[in-house]
Formats: structure tokens, sequence, C-alpha cells
């Protein structure tokens, strides 16, 4: 690299962690973070991997569990390991498209990278998916590499990125394929078919025990696949889900990269370009497996798609610009500037009203229907819940003797997400303890302000719209985003005789 390529290549990691960790909780916990989080601190302290191994997601927990259970703000500092873990990403779009083009398209994808929608969200979660993403792509560049030097070291590095795929999450399975097709569209040398056996042996020494232990335990396969599904009703399916998810990739790579990854993709079907369709094949292949499989999805399953779809665009608008400055002729400087600009405003534009929004009002963006569900509007979502963490925590400031929560509702996809949120916000917190407790029942409210002894009791319950009354205690009421009512959080007084 020369010592301007350094220089780009270190502005666009200042931006990328600039705008990664800018208002980086301001969209609330989400209830799969809270998971994750639970989990990372019970395998710190108690050495308990089991459960996020039958989830697929066993490497995310084990790094999580180094730092989270040690901070104040684990969701901050959980969100900022995927941040760091986006930034290998980034580099790694950077890496592909250096290898396959030029560095103009190097450029290009980091760029892509940094502003694309579906990256700027997944960067900021503590979800497993930006671990997959990242794994997949250094699967790519490895697989890459290998093809051009065919060695034991290649093919080891290879066998270790395809494992770290699957530890990070199952679907990573899907990634293995990469390797065997560069080797086929690619110019190889000799030795090549040796060191990708090596890689599939490593590959599979690592995540042989992970894929058992998953299928043996895990109920997400009989739950969300399409296996069993009436034949003639599957054709259906596949068509429904094609098109869902095109939605969804329309909405978070926007329209202006959706159009250049197709007519570039097609362009490279037609001249036979490898390098072209394996960026496509990287692409497709999971999207067309989870579309064929599927019954229940969402659009973070094929988020790993997405860095061999922005290293295509990449790659084409290097060649557009390319071809713009040589048809300039000495003009070329001049021309191939104009050219960049207006190539920007088309593919980079549409990006940036979303990306304002994820990060300044992350409920106003434009999120596909079934993330705005997830995220903002419905039962797994963080509104109105940790606002009522963050006053727990200044209650736990002003009591020394610590608090007592009971936390209860009348449905289950009620209390339970609220019990999960605040007891993932208040886990390093040792003065401040949880119970699950039916808040109708007026002798378990009692029995909640009598435990309590010297420290001050609180009952938060999660509500569809109004708050119930309950006689003795003083009631703060949240809000979601979209103005429903999400929690009623209350101070119990004590009973008579008691001290609080």
């Amino acid at each position: 690299m020369t010592g301007g390529q350094t220089k780009t290549l270190a502005a666009f990691l200042a931006v990328f962690g600039a705008s990664r960790l800018f208002h980086l909780t301001l969209l609330p916990m989400f209830i799969d973070e809270a998971i994750y989080l639970h989990w990372a601190r019970r395998l710190a302290t108690e050495g308990r991997l089991w459960r996020p191994l039958a989830d697929g997601k066993s490497l995310q927990v084990a790094l999580l569990s180094l730092v989270v259970p040690w901070v104040r703000d684990p969701l901050f500092w959980g969100r900022a390991l995927s941040v760091a873990v986006g930034g290998v990403g980034m580099l790694a779009a950077w890496g592909i498209a250096r290898r396959l083009h030029d560095s103009r398209a190097g450029v290009f994808a980091a760029a892509l990278y940094v502003a694309c929608p579906f990256t700027l969200f997944h960067d900021r979660m503590v979800l497993a998916d930006v671990f997959l993403s990242t794994a997949a792509a250094l699967t790519l560049l490895a697989g890459i590499v290998l093809v051009e030097e065919p060695t034991r070291r290649h093919g080891s590095l290879v066998g270790l990125a395809m494992g770290a795929c699957v530890l990070f999450k199952i679907p990573g399975l899907l990634a293995w394929a990469v390797p065997g097709i560069a080797a086929a569209l690619l110019p190889r040398r000799p030795g090549t078919p040796r060191a990708l056996v090596l890689a599939y042996v490593v590959a599979a020494a690592i995540a042989v025990v992970p894929v058992a232990y998953f299928f043996q335990h895990s109920a997400q396969v009989q739950e969300q696949a399409a296996f069993g599904e009436d034949e003639e009703a599957r054709p259906a399916l596949v068509a429904g889900n094609m098109v869902t998810v095109a939605g969804w990739l329309w909405t978070y790579w926007t329209p202006g990269v959706c159009a250049v990854a197709l007519a570039s993709l097609v362009g490279a079907v037609l001249r036979r370009d490898g390098a072209g369709m394996l960026l496509g094949a990287s692409a497709f292949v999971p999207i067309a497996a989870f579309a064929l499989l599927s019954r229940t999805w969402f659009p973070r399953y094929v988020f790993f798609s997405t860095i061999p779809i922005l290293v295509l665009v990449a790659i084409a608008l290097s060649r557009f610009v390319g071809q713009i400055r040589d048809l300039a002729g000495q003009r070329g400087t001049w021309i191939g500037v104009a050219a960049m600009a207006l190539v920007a405003l088309g593919v980079f534009w549409p990006a940036v009203d979303f990306d304002r929004r994820l990060l300044t009002n992350p409920a106003s963006a434009p999120f596909p229907d079934v993330d705005r569900f997830q995220y903002v509007e419905g039962w797994t979502a963080g509104y109105g819940r940790t606002e009522t963490a963050a006053r727990l925590k200044d209650e736990v400031a002003r009591n020394p003797a610590g608090i007592l929560v009971g936390v209860g509702g009348a449905l289950k996809h009620g209390w339970r997400p609220l019990y999960l949120l605040l007891r993932a916000q208040l886990m390093n917190e040792p003065r401040a303890e949880l119970q699950v407790i039916d808040p109708a029942d007026p002798v378990a409210r009692e029995g909640l302000s009598r435990t309590a002894g010297e420290r001050a009791a609180f009952l938060a319950v999660a509500v569809e719209g109004g708050s119930p009354s309950i006689p003795g205690a003083v009631m703060l009421r949240e809000m979601r985003a979209d103005g429903r009512g999400a929690t009623a959080l209350y101070r119990l007084l004590p009973p008579d005789g008691a001290t609080q």
C-alpha cells in the first residue's frame, strides 16, 4: 500500500468509528441482545456454555463474556464489540475489492460499507449477524488468496475462517461453499485442490461438535424451516419468500446499490467474469437457501450476503469511473471527479436519510415492517422498557442498601421481555435484585415489600394499554415510541409495621 492509500483507509476507519459509535445506545435494547448479554455473564461467572451452543452462537457469546460482565453499561460495550467486528468487515470488503480489481474499487467498497444502512444498523447491535458477516467476508478473502497462492498456511486460514462462520452462527455453513466456488471460477495454480481439502478438514474439525449439538438440542430448525410443508404449496412459499427478501434488500441495500448489483451480475455472467460471478454466488447462495427452506425468517438472516454485493458494486463503480477518464483523455482527471460525484449521488444518496434516522431517531427509520415490529413497536422491542431500567439505576444510586424489583404482567409476551431486558440492564448492579411476581396478587405485593426490608421495593408491570391502579403505590408510566403503553413502574409503600 502506498502512503496515500494508507491515509485514505485511515480516514475511512475514522468515519466508520464515528458513525458507529455516535448515539450507540439510542435504539433501546432488543430482546435478543438482552439474552446474549445474560448468556455472556453466565459464561464468565458460571462457565455455562450449553445454551449458546444450542442456539448456535457460542463464539459470539464467548467474546462477549470477556467484556460485558465487568462493565457498568453492558449494552454500550456489547455494541462496541460489534462495532469493532464490523470494522474488520469493512477492511475485508476493501481487501476483497483490491484483490479482485484495483485499489479504487477498494475505496468504493469501504465507502459503500460505511454508508449502507444494513451494515450501519447491524454493526451497532449485540447480534451474531455482524460476526457471521465478517467471518464470511474473511472466508471469501482467504479463499481468493488460497486460489492465488495454494499453500498449507492459506488452506489452514481458510479453514479457520470457515469454522468461525459456524461458531458465530450455524447458517454460516452456507459460507462453506465460497472457497470451492472461488476455486472453480478464478484462475488457479497447481496445488489448489490439496490446499482446499485442508481448508475443509480444518473447518470440519472445528465445527463438528457445535453443529451436532445444535441439531440435537435446538428447536429452531423445526420452528422456522419449511421441512414437511405440502409440496404443492412449496412453490408459492418460495415465490413469496423471494418477493419478501427482494423488498428487504431494496430497502436495506438501497435502490441504487440493488440496480448496479443486478446489472453487474448480469454483465459478469454474459462476460464469464469469474470475479463477478464469485461475488454474486457468495451473496445469492445464502439468500436462495433461506428462500427455499424458510417458513419464518427475518432480514438479519441474509445480512452476511451484504459485503459481496457491496464489493460487486464497488468494482462496477471503479470500472465506470476508469472508462470515463479513459474516454476523456487529458481532461480525464476533472471528468473522473465529475463522474465520481454523479455516481456517488445516485448510489450513496438514497442511504443518507436512512442513516440519518438510524443515528438520530431510530424509531422513525424506514425499516421493513417485520423489523419495525421487532425493534420499535413489538413485544421484542425495548422502547418503554429501557427507560424503566434507567429509572431503577437512579433508584439504586439513591438507595445505598439496594432495591428489590418485582416484574410481572398479564401476558407472557409482556412480562417476560420486560424481565429479560431489565435483567440485562441491571445484571452488573449487585444492589438490584429482580423477582417475578403476579402484580395482581395483593399478597405477592405485600410479600415483596416485606422481603425488601430496608431496601426500596418497586413493581414493574408490562402493560398494553392503560396502567392498572395499585393501592399504596406511586406509579411512573413509560411509553413506547409509537405512544402505546409499555411499562408501568410503581414504588411500593411498606406495609404497616415495616420499614423501608
